[in-house]
């Protein structure tokens, strides 16, 4: 099913990559109306980097918003499909940098210092990944055995069966570097780095392209569908990492890679003139700090 869905999305992407901005976004107006008047200034609920010298408990407390628990949210699911303490906090570090790299082309990603380094990386962030960590840890102790429904007496013991159904069936131990890994496995690492961070950024380009709010349903499918593809596309990489004996990718990773680079293609075709005013060297620090932040997970 998410191989089949995943699948449908890249087709689509594929065609959008022929069309015309114009028409693109007729045919997400066709599908959802409310689009038709929407501006960006529309897209952009508040601005938060204003008076940024001005600190308060108050001012602090008001940007503890919905964005703040999608922020929790957000990298406590992270944190379960990668499994990696230090990977998960570089990824998270590099985003706020990708925001300064690319806050010249999106106005959304221009934040008070203390609203980055405070209230993004340390408390939601990081407490996102505290808790996917320790979810981890209690997948990993828990005893998997699947009785069927019918063999459960009580009808609370059904009801627990039920729920779950949609838990993993399985859990095991991820180790994505030890002191003996290779070159070329801290270089497939960085790899991962950098496409999370293009997965992540075509997010918002795509919404600034379209002038798609963030609650929207559209945005809020694109985010499941990227979501539900990465589970299995992570575990795929983390087995060809670790395993000298794979010598190819799996097909849902292929899938994730091109859905990820036909995303940019859109992004670079339809909001070339998003990209006019673009300061390449933060483009070229940035990429190079991508591939070089490689040397901090490797423990």
């Amino acid at each position: 099913m998410v191989f089949g869905a995943s699948l449908l999305y890249f087709l689509c992407l594929v065609a959008v990559v022929f069309l015309r901005l114009d028409e693109a976004r007729a045919i997400l107006i066709w599908v959802y109306p409310e689009l038709k008047h929407m501006r960006h200034s529309d897209i952009l609920d508040k601005e938060y980097a204003v008076n940024c010298s001005q600190i308060s408990f108050a001012r602090v407390y008001s940007h503890m918003d919905i964005f703040a628990l999608a922020h929790f949210l957000g990298w406590l699911i992270k944190a379960t499909l990668l499994r990696h303490h230090i990977i998960a906090w570089t990824l998270s570090i590099n985003w706020e940098i990708t925001e300064v790299a690319f806050s010249h082309i999106l106005p959304n990603f221009n934040e008070c210092w203390w609203d980055s380094l405070i209230l993004d990386i340390l408390v939601c962030n990081g407490l996102g990944i505290q808790c996917g960590m320790w979810l981890c840890r209690w997948l990993e102790m828990r005893d998997y055995q699947w009785d069927s429904i019918r063999n459960i007496p009580s009808a609370r013991g059904k009801l627990k069966r039920a729920f779950l159904q949609f838990t993993p069936r399985s859990w095991t131990h991820t180790r994505w570097l030890h002191p003996d890994s290779s070159i070329l496995r801290s270089f497939l690492l960085s790899q991962l780095i950098l496409v999370w961070q293009l997965a992540e950024l075509n997010s918002f380009f795509l919404k600034h392209i379209f002038i798609v709010k963030p609650s929207h349903i559209l945005t809020q499918l694109r985010l499941l569908l990227i979501t539900c593809i990465s589970a299995p596309a992570i575990r795929q990489y983390y087995l060809y990492v670790i395993d000298p004996h794979i010598k190819r990718v799996g097909s849902q990773l292929w899938l994730f890679i091109a859905i990820i680079l036909t995303e940019l293609l859109v992004c670079l075709k339809l909001g070339s003139e998003i990209f006019e005013n673009t300061v390449f060297w933060n483009l070229i620090y940035w990429g190079i700090w991508m591939v070089s932040c490689r040397t901090f997970v490797e423990k």
